[in-house]
């Protein structure tokens, strides 16, 4: 076969479509190397983005907006579960944490939350992007450990 038809011939190629999620990226043999996660891209340098480009800002506070809505109403059969939980969401401001998280992970690509008990009482405590350097996980399981400040 000539090479100029075998350059215009079909090639045989094997793909598959699939969600970004289940796509494999590259291969990392753990058993040599620490399991952690960093930023592909620094933080600092993607909320630079967001708070000098206007368009960037519009686009990511509209879907941020989306995603939220009007924010949420509780309903419950009981009425004292009702207010245990409206109470929870007014203590740790439930409200502006989504709207906060929804715009993080739209322009960052992720967003932190500390869950602790304070006194038998749960919280949630909200961490800026830009202090997390590194998540940690577990070698076997890939499973969260923490995370390096």
């Amino acid at each position: 076969m000539s090479w100029l038809r075998r350059l215009f011939s079909k090639r045989r190629v094997e793909a598959a479509a699939a969600p970004a999620y289940e796509s494999k990226s590259k291969t990392v043999d753990m058993s040599r190397r620490k399991a952690s996660e960093c930023w592909p891209v620094s933080p600092w340098e993607m909320l630079n983005v967001y708070v000098k480009d206007l368009t960037v800002r519009a686009a990511v506070d509209y879907l941020a907006d989306q995603v939220v809505g009007m924010g949420f109403y509780t309903t419950a059969r009981i009425p004292e579960t009702k207010e245990a939980v409206d109470e929870f969401c007014e203590r740790v401001g439930l409200d502006e944490l989504l709207q906060t998280t929804a715009r993080e992970v739209i322009g960052l690509g992720n967003s932190f939350w500390l869950k602790k008990t304070v006194g038998g009482k749960l919280h949630v405590a909200y961490i800026p992007p830009t202090n997390v350097l590194r998540i940690i996980r577990e070698k076997n399981t890939g499973a969260f450990m923490g995370t390096r400040f």
